[in-house]
């Protein structure tokens, strides 16, 4: 059999050249494909891991076991802020509520346009999140009960 597959290599070279580098290209992309894979998944684990594992996040829409995962199909906007106080208020068991709403607006600074994320979140989403500030701050209490007086 190994004679057989040398006397093959010899007599067709070029061909047995590109199947060497097929297999090798492939063999490599797999393997890329796998680190990439892997490293995705270390690093959503890694940010799920930072809100504890304490947190319950609620989300509206249309949810599926599919394949032994669960996945959202659909999004409807229907909570409300109503929800979020209703369950502040109703289960005393939860420590922290905050409701979560993100924008990514376009941002005009020095003739030029940048792609931002903006999160409306409640004071207590600071204890909840774990979160890190680069720079800037929270919004506090106090800096929304004097935006609403002015309002």
């Amino acid at each position: 059999m190994l004679s057989t597959f040398i006397a093959y290599a010899l007599e067709n070279k070029k061909r047995f050249f590109l199947s060497i580098i097929g297999v090798s290209i492939g063999v490599f992309t797999l393997t890329l494909m796998m680190g990439i894979s892997s490293a995705m998944k270390k690093r959503v684990e890694a940010i799920i891991g930072k809100l504890g594992s304490s947190v319950l996040v609620v989300l509206p829409g249309e949810v599926k076991n599919l394949g032994g995962r669960t996945i959202q199909l659909s999004f409807y906007p229907t909570l409300k802020i109503s929800d979020a106080e209703a369950i502040e208020e109703k289960c005393p068991d939860v420590l922290y509520v905050s409701p979560y709403k993100k924008v990514s607006p376009n941002v005009h600074y020095g003739g030029k346009s940048y792609s931002a994320s903006v999160y409306g979140v409640w004071p207590e989403y600071r204890e909840i999140s774990n979160l890190e500030l680069l720079c800037g701050r929270f919004l506090t209490e106090e800096d929304i009960s004097e935006i609403s007086q002015r309002a």
